[in-house]
């Protein structure tokens, strides 16, 4: 995941995609999203482990891109 300037506002963003297959298990495409890397971070806030501690989130190089401060 690498991160990028959304260029209509201006504010960090991240792409997501999975691959879609069909019943028959034939690749069909993808689906795609971008992600506000404020609202991730928000979500962040959310995450525990047993109802405890914080979470982060880091990209593919092992940069956090979303943690909860």
């Amino acid at each position: 995941m690498d991160t990028y300037v959304d260029r209509i506002t201006g504010k960090l963003v991240v792409s997501i995609a999975a691959p879609y297959h069909n019943a028959a298990g034939a690749y069909r495409g993808a689906v795609c999203e971008d992600i506000f890397l404020d609202i991730l971070g928000e979500e962040v806030k959310e995450l525990k482990f047993q109802g405890e501690g914080t979470g982060d989130i880091f990209d593919n190089a092992g940069n956090i891109i979303a943690t909860e401060d």
